[in-house]
């Protein structure tokens, strides 16, 4: 006999409050401004998770127009166009260049200051 379902409470935010987020005057390159690029490139992904994010390195990144990565959970090939409303973001980490990952978080980098 298996667990009776519950329906679980929904989480997501409304495109009103992500729309918030994105608009948020946050002083560049500060941890904040970071951490909203992250989100929104997320949101704008379908939600992609963090762990694919912090992993996703500049190789995935198919002539600027497609991702592909292999799911850590599944082992799966995973691939997607990249969202018009991203490429602002890619293109600043693809400039900064300070590691083998698109974004900030497995490197020194993001830990200074």
């Amino acid at each position: 006999m298996g667990k009776p379902k519950q329906e679980t409470r929904k989480r997501a935010l409304k495109k009103e409050e992500v729309l918030k987020i994105a608009e948020l005057e946050v002083k560049h390159e500060c941890k904040a401004w970071h951490m909203r690029n992250m989100f929104l490139f997320s949101y704008y992904c379908k939600g992609i998770n963090f762990s694919h994010i912090a992993f996703l390195k500049r190789k995935e990144i198919i002539v600027e127009d497609k991702i592909v990565y292999t799911r850590k959970q599944t082992g799966t090939l995973f691939h997607f166009r990249i969202p018009k409303n991203t490429l602002d973001i890619l293109h600043y980490y693809k400039e900064v260049k300070i590691s083998p990952y698109v974004f900030p978080i497995l490197s020194d980098y993001f830990h200074q200051g």
